[in-house]
């Protein structure tokens, strides 16, 4: 009996250690999209980075999609993806891999969508998640 109480309290121990509690990815919440530098002339690179509010865990890999319009007009076609690893490891995201010109002066609105994959599934059991992300303006001079 008595061996049997110190095996059930030794098992109880290692899954109490162990197995019982499971680690989720954690989602990052993301401010605006934002061009470095803030107004770029006609014809120059720029990039383009994402503010990190919080930063996020358990995410290998990030997708993010970009548009860029003038007046209510795409005027990159299609939109840019930029696939980043380890998209939760700095703030911000900075999409460098990429380039992004424009080529006449005037206002431009900016929005950025993301899907980010996980390394194990969140408690919904989802394999990826979409976080929101602020649109914004820039000028090009």
């Amino acid at each position: 009996m008595k061996r049997f109480l110190i095996l059930t309290a030794f098992a109880a121990v290692v899954f109490a250690v162990c197995g019982c509690s499971k680690e989720y990815p954690v989602i990052p919440v993301y401010g605006k999209v934002s061009v470095s530098p803030s107004s770029p002339v006609p014809g120059q690179n720029f990039k383009v980075q994402i503010q990190v509010k919080e930063q996020g865990s358990g995410f290998y890999r990030g997708y993010y999609h970009v548009h860029i319009y003038k007046g209510g007009t795409e005027v990159i076609i299609p939109a840019v993806t930029v696939k980043v690893i380890d998209p939760t490891g700095y703030a911000p995201v900075v999409l460098e891999n990429a380039k992004f010109v424009l080529t006449e002066k005037g206002t431009y609105s900016i929005s950025c969508s993301v899907e980010l994959d996980t390394e194990t599934p969140l408690p919904s059991g989802q394999v990826a998640a979409s976080p929101m992300i602020e649109s914004s303006t820039f000028t090009v001079n």
